[in-house]
């Protein structure tokens, strides 16, 4: 994977953050926290998760911090839905990354379409560490 994906990428909304610890979502979350990255916590019940402010909905927190990346911890046939509303919000995000295990070939093509990156299928947190960042 080409390493300039994450130049400029600053501000990571993650959908389907879990408060639990033991999840791979908190995981990721708080390795990237340490990594440097301002995680935006998008989750339908919390109201903090790692100290951060939870948002409902990928608007919501769109309509509150700049996203330059949206990492997708949620079941493969949500990701379409996802895809939709993240194509209505502007600035859009660089990059749409579905976790390990999860794919939408629908949110691609919408995704693509509008000139994001799109990775399915891949832990951004294992790219990162092969990448040198870890």
């Amino acid at each position: 994977m080409d390493t300039k994906i994450f130049q400029n990428i600053h501000t990571i909304a993650i959908i389907g953050l879990s408060p639990n610890q033991q999840k791979d979502s908190f995981k990721v979350a708080n390795f990237l926290i340490q990594k440097g990255f301002e995680v935006i916590p998008i989750y339908p019940k919390e109201d903090i998760i790692l100290g951060k402010k939870v948002f409902r909905s990928y608007t919501q927190a769109h309509n509150n911090h700049k996203i330059d990346c949206v990492v997708i911890f949620r079941k493969s046939e949500k990701c379409f839905e996802i895809a939709q509303e993240i194509i209505t919000q502007t600035p859009l995000p660089k990059i749409v990354w579905l976790q390990l295990g999860i794919t939408n070939i629908y949110a691609k093509k919408i995704l693509e379409d509008k000139n994001i990156i799109f990775v399915e299928n891949r832990c951004i947190k294992i790219e990162l560490q092969k990448n040198g960042i870890s």
